[in-house]
């Protein structure tokens, strides 16, 4: 690369008017908060933006859904783009699953600051700054550009800083050798970021999270160019709610007053790291003995409206969603019952022995919808990730199957 020093802003998903789901009984002060959070979110990437005095920004799709969303979430994004445009900068937009311009209405114009990349072939653009070319900019539109591009895309070494913004999946190792400094890549909810061969391939992930699954901090990301130090990528937090999942353990015989205890402690570390906003807690018990299902009744009906009671407001206001319990061991003499219970315990253990599961979700599902759930459904689940999952498995059936009265025969 040659050129001056720079930096730029690269998001995506922000999928305004997409709400957050997996939530219930919430009261109304949170009710808001979740209602408002893609804003709030969206809004933070625009000021840091402002705040860093970008050269330009780089959205990588899915930033709202041109067929369904509401006329706030329109005119939301042209405030946002016309604030950016006031201070001279420039917004290359690769649109993605939910965004296509086609449906875009034709009475609605874009600032001019805002260059939208074509879906039927790549566009190259050269940004200049003041009187000066500083990076090649290389864009498409569509829900699988990436892929296309990863395929077909070589780009000339010794030019400027080069950029390809584009949306979908697409297999990073296959894009070390394609002379590109920096893919700047949108479809996933999650911050991915891999380095080959010193090109930086980068999701931002969602600047929020809609589902527990996506939990921990979400944002964009700032990106500085220098020509003589590597490429840097900085994480910058937007997230108006944070997801998180966290766990306690205790003893198996642990009294209520010692679960209120153990979790008074934990959430106070966890308002440590909640940079003063709101936090959705999925909580899971674990324990070293088989009292499972007899833990289960005092969860729901006291521990949880203890914590809501308790840590729903304040400064750091923490919802805790749900409590799991989940013992580390299933009794043997459970699995070896010549019953209904020790063959479902039994089919649960083979899971780990079976490789990669085949979902077939999406062959039931309209094409379009197939894109906007994608990033949500897929990885299959791995080995590391399903264990915990037959693990909880195992113990709800257990339940249902009659394991309380093997607890108190114990």
């Amino acid at each position: 690369m040659t050129g001056p020093a720079f930096r730029f802003l690269h998001a995506s998903d922000l999928r305004l008017d997409q709400p957050l789901s997996g939530l219930a009984e919430l009261p109304d002060e949170w009710k808001n908060i979740v209602a408002e959070a893609p804003f709030a979110a969206a809004q933070r990437v625009f000021d840091a933006a402002l705040r860093e005095r970008v050269a330009f920004v780089l959205l990588s799709g899915n930033l709202l859904d041109t067929q369904a969303c509401s006329p706030r979430a329109m005119q939301f994004l042209l405030e946002q783009f016309e604030k950016l445009e006031a201070q001279g900068m420039a917004i290359y937009w690769a649109t993605g699953a939910t965004d296509a311009l086609h449906h875009w209405p034709a009475g609605v114009k874009l600032p001019g600051s805002v260059q939208v990349f074509p879906v039927s072939r790549e566009e190259e653009l050269t940004h200049i700054q003041g009187d000066e070319a500083i990076a090649t900019i290389i864009g498409r539109s569509g829900p699988e550009s990436a892929a296309g591009l990863a395929e077909d895309l070589r780009v000339d070494s010794g030019r400027l800083f080069s950029i390809v913004v584009a949306h979908g999946e697409v297999d990073a190792k296959k894009l070390g050798d394609r002379n590109v400094d920096y893919w700047a890549l949108g479809g996933q909810p999650n911050r991915q970021n891999w380095n080959e061969n010193r090109r930086i391939i980068h999701y931002p992930g969602a600047p929020q999270g809609r589902t527990a699954a996506q939990s921990g901090a979400h944002g964009c990301t700032l990106v500085h160019v220098s020509e003589d130090q590597p490429t840097r990528v900085q994480f910058v937090p937007a997230h108006g709610v944070r997801w998180q999942r966290d766990s306690v353990k205790v003893d198996e015989d642990a009294s209520l007053a010692d679960l209120q205890k153990a979790f008074g402690q934990r959430i106070e570390h966890l308002r440590g790291v909640a940079e003063d906003k709101p936090m959705l807690v999925t909580w899971q018990i674990t324990t070293e003995g088989p009292g499972i299902a007899k833990r289960r009744h005092l969860l729901e009906t006291e521990l949880l409206p203890w914590l809501r009671q308790m840590f729903a407001s304040g400064q750091k206001p923490i919802w805790s969603i749900e409590v799991e319990l989940s013992s580390l061991v299933t009794p043997v003499a459970w699995k070896n019952e010549d019953s209904m219970l020790g063959e479902f315990l039994g089919a649960i253990d083979t899971l780990d022995d079976v490789g990669d599961l085949v979902w077939q979700w999406d062959e039931q599902m309209p094409e379009r919808h197939r894109e906007l759930v994608r990033p949500w459904l897929d990885p299959t689940p791995t080995m590391a990730e399903r264990s915990p999952m037959a693990r909880e498995a195992a113990l709800l059936g257990a339940r249902l199957l009659g394991a309380e009265d093997r607890v108190e025969a114990r």
